[in-house]
């Protein structure tokens, strides 16, 4: 939510105080994300130990401390300037000058959502062996994916940065 607001919020500023700054950073926001799906199209595929020991040592000792368990994600993603930069490359593609606030705050909700989802799912699937192993197998497949799906919006930033521009 922290990252949502202050991406839309100075996204919306940027945008009607100077487009060229926009326009800025829609290409650093580009060049991130095709170093992501360099990296995750070069990267060997993860080797996973299968056993749930290790997990449910964790889970034993974490038992009783959701809160601070809670707190030390919070700060980890506020703090991770990746994060920032994820976000504002993300919202910068969707964003231009005629998109109404109403808007910006309707994808900021829709990315919300979907982190939501997504850590949920991920913590009760990658938490059993079954699905441990499984992914084991296909992590390489989804690296390629997400590589693929960030490479073709990196390259759609630049694209059109490239075409007002020209």
């Amino acid at each position: 939510l922290v990252h949502v607001a202050y991406s839309v919020l100075g996204l919306a500023l940027i945008i009607a105080s100077s487009p060229a700054i926009f326009g800025v950073i829609r290409v650093g926001g580009a060049l991130y994300l095709l170093s992501i799906a360099v990296r995750s199209l070069l990267r060997p595929g993860p080797k996973l130990d299968v056993s749930c020991e290790h997990a449910e040592q964790t889970q034993a000792a974490l038992s009783g401390s959701v809160v601070s368990g809670w707190r030390e994600g919070f700060y980890c993603n506020l703090l991770n300037p990746k994060a920032a930069l994820f976000f504002l490359s993300i919202f910068s593609q969707f964003m231009t000058p005629e998109t109404p606030e109403l808007v910006r705050w309707i994808y900021g909700a829709e990315v919300v959502a979907a982190h939501i989802v997504w850590f949920v799912l991920l913590a009760l699937f990658l938490s059993t062996t079954a699905i441990r192993a499984a992914y084991t197998g296909l992590a390489r497949w989804i690296d390629a994916g997400v590589g693929l799906v960030f490479g073709g919006v990196g390259c759609s930033i630049l694209f059109q940065e490239a075409r007002r521009l020209l």
